[in-house]
């Protein structure tokens, strides 16, 4: 049977990224309750930076909730800002750096489930 699946960031804990020291996540959709997409809150410090990496088969959207960031896909550096995002298709490599002030939280959307 099919059911919803609920979740309240707020009651949901920080814990680190599994790959990337200094990144802390709360995953609100993993493999285990949605078959087509993991959805994961990201919060990356002041200097902070998520490095390079690839999904081979993930397409990944990233929306950043607060904060200021550039993402580097491929070779080509992006700005982005609170409420803009960037969609970035499987395969491309690609980073984040937090270049202002204030943490970055972000929301990361991979399909197929990465988690």
């Amino acid at each position: 049977m099919k059911i919803p699946h609920q979740f309240d960031a707020n009651e949901t804990e920080w814990i680190p990224h599994p790959k990337f020291p200094n990144i802390l996540t709360k995953s609100l959709e993993t493999r285990e309750s949605n078959q087509f997409a993991s959805i994961t809150l990201v919060k990356v410090d002041p200097d902070g930076s998520i490095p390079t990496h690839v999904h081979e088969i993930e397409t990944e959207t990233v929306w950043i909730m607060s904060g200021r960031s550039m993402i580097t896909v491929g070779e080509q550096d992006h700005i982005i800002e609170s409420g803009a995002g960037i969609t970035i298709p499987e395969g491309i490599s690609h980073s984040l750096n937090n270049i202002g002030d204030k943490p970055i939280e972000l929301l990361a959307i991979h399909m197929p489930p990465v988690f």
